[in-house]
């Protein structure tokens, strides 16, 4: 080889161009997710906050729109799989470590139960009643805090930021083997990471729960049952969908049936009979096989459940429907208007990229048109899921549940039928980007520039968020909600008691105290919000609170003490204070105010 000739220079130049290239690609995203992690860290907080924007500086999104830019031109110029890969496995995990760093006490509500729960199988090594719906999550985590050494608290915390940087790996086996197909697949692979950052909903990989750990183990089964490249991975496939329906069966049901929905039709490709048979009977298995569980359930158990079928027939209920695909209106709140349009937007979206993925070309090779084939049927299958939501919206009410709360398990099916979408829709995503990169200056950074405020909005909107479009009603458990539960446990004197307080505050007393009394099936602290006592709650925190309402808790409680735990971020906190002082006769004032304590002794005549 003449080392002088022009293109041998040329090419160490290139070499050298995009080594510094992807260094400096490197070096932004890194900067980036320094920034988010020290600022975030920084500002950890142990006081009640509806949402960490209230807290965070605006430069965090910024800076999520810098990684995720740094991921897509390591993809597309960077031409490197792997550096594509490990960024795209930071972004996400530093969407799991926002609320770990930020909330060093906890986050949400049903984290402080489940850490209990598992606290209590570590020490002692069973749980009753045997927690059929969540032990694969319970046996993992007390698994790997023997294993490693670590508290449940630690494992529990950070167990969501380690399994989702898992995801990603998931596309480093869509690489063959075969080393005339490697070169012009790597961009298509990279590409495919970009549109993983771009597609999934992150909303569900802020905190470790049981549904979160589900989603994530059906989404990476569904993953690879649909990988064209790789035949061998229907095993680990057919692991993690059982593994998530394990986890939570709601959540990993629909997904484990769209993963053996995509394994019968490589199973069955040669009787081609066979193959449509099953494929339509999973199809309709995994749409109708959540709303079938609640309803045999809710006969079989008598869990509070309203069905009434003629909701779907009713022509307001469709004329409700139309109106949710109109755009939400604007206002005079950019970001929040904007971050509004995007949720709006997003399944619209994500079902054009599906029809783009499934379109069908006619240079297509007959494994293409049978991987297509296949994504058809996976995307039909979330079509209808969705669907199968919005009839069970219409037919089913979940009487069980607070009001505010009555929503969600449709919301969580509606969700899991986009995740049954991403496969055909990441597909549709490369093709878009096939087709945009080829265009002018103008429509390439139109469309750049869209994708990255795009991708802000859904940073923005994965949080609790509190803004001009939307009132957040939940708050994080505070050191002020700890520090009333402490006092209270101090002042009984190891008399049984009953505690009336918010969601937040009764999270905190399960860290704090564990599982510690029930009175019956009625635990001392109002949980759950749908239950007997938390209506009580709903009463004596008013205005017009009784000594009634005191007395039926103390009959729910089977106690003679009854406390009431009033936050300062209640509705009308200071004219209510003022009322309950009145009626206890007393006042207990934790951190400044922040949380009031009530002491009542219903059965003497005097309260102190």
């Amino acid at each position: 080889i003449d080392l002088a000739t022009p293109s041998f220079l040329r090419r160490c130049l290139q070499e050298k161009v995009l080594f510094f290239f992807r260094g400096s690609l490197l070096g932004c995203a890194g900067v980036s997710a320094s920034y988010i992690a020290y600022h975030t860290h920084r500002l950890a907080t142990t006081a009640a906050i509806r949402t960490p924007w209230e807290v965070l500086p605006p430069g965090i999104l910024l800076a999520f729109a810098c990684v995720f830019a740094a991921v897509w031109l390591m993809a597309w110029r960077g031409r490197s799989v792997v550096l594509t890969w490990i960024m795209a496995t930071g972004f996400f995990v530093l969407i799991a470590l926002i609320t770990p760093l930020l909330y060093p006490i906890g986050f949400g509500f049903d984290g402080f139960l489940h850490r209990a729960s598992e606290l209590i199988l570590f020490q002692t090594g069973s749980l009753q009643p045997k927690p059929f719906y969540y032990i694969g999550q319970y046996t993992l985590i007390t698994w790997l805090a023997r294993t490693l050494i670590l508290s449940i608290q630690t494992i529990d915390t950070f167990l969501l930021a380690g399994c989702i940087a898992l995801l990603p790996t998931v596309f480093a086996l869509r690489i063959p083997s075969d080393e005339k197909r490697f070169f012009p697949v790597l961009e298509k692979i990279a590409m495919s990471l970009v549109a993983v950052l771009a597609l999934i909903p992150l909303k569900p990989w802020i905190t470790t729960t049981p549904q979160s750990l589900a989603y994530l183990m059906g989404l990476g089964a569904l993953f690879l049952a649909s990988l064209p490249e790789k035949k061998s991975s229907s095993f680990s496939a057919l692991v993690l969908g059982a593994w998530s329906v394990v986890i939570h069966p709601l959540a990993g049901l629909p997904l484990f049936g769209g993963t053996v929905l995509a394994l019968s039709r490589s199973w069955l490709t040669r009787f081609p009979r066979a193959r449509t048979l099953s494929s339509v009977f999973l199809t309709l298995g995994t749409a109708l096989i959540v709303p079938l569980a609640f309803f045999i359930h809710s006969r079989l158990s008598g869990i509070q459940i309203e069905w009434d079928a003629s909701g779907i027939f009713s022509l307001a209920r469709w004329q409700e429907l139309a109106r949710t695909l109109i755009a939400p209106p604007l206002g005079i709140a950019l970001w929040p208007d904007w971050a509004a349009f995007v949720e709006y937007l997003f399944p619209l979206i994500l079902l054009a990229f599906v029809v783009t993925g499934l379109w069908k070309h006619a240079e297509q090779t007959e494994s293409a048109k049978q991987t297509n084939q296949s994504l058809a049927w996976i995307s039909v299958a979330g079509v209808l899921v969705m669907l199968a939501a919005w009839g069970m919206q219409q037919a089913a009410t979940f009487t069980f549940l607070i009001t505010y709360e009555r929503q969600d398990y449709i919301q969580r099916l509606f969700f899991i039928g986009q995740l049954l979408l991403l496969p055909a829709a990441l597909s549709g995503f490369v093709r878009v980007w096939n087709y945009v990169k080829q265009q002018p200056a103008i429509p390439f950074f139109a469309f750049v520039v869209f994708t990255m405020t795009w991708q802000a909005a859904r940073v923005y909107r994965a949080f609790p968020y509190h803004d001009a479009t939307h009132i957040e009603h939940g708050w994080n458990t505070s050191q002020a909600a700890l520090e009333a539960v402490r006092w209270i446990e101090h002042d009984s004197k190891n008399q049984p008691y009953t505690v009336l307080a918010d969601q937040s505050v009764s999270a905190g007393a399960v860290a704090e105290l564990g599982f510690k009394r029930y009175a019956d099936d009625i635990f001392f602290y109002p949980l759950p919000t749908g239950g007997a006592l938390y209506q009580v709650f709903l009463s004596a925190a008013t205005t017009q609170a009784k000594k009634e309402d005191i007395e039926e808790a103390a009959r729910l409680g089977k106690s003679s003490l009854v406390y009431i735990i009033l936050s300062d971020y209640w509705w009308q906190a200071d004219e209510v204070a003022e009322h309950l002082e009145t009626l206890a006769g007393n006042s207990y004032s934790v951190e400044g105010g922040a949380m009031r304590v009530y002491r009542f002794a219903v059965n003497n005549a005097k309260n102190r």
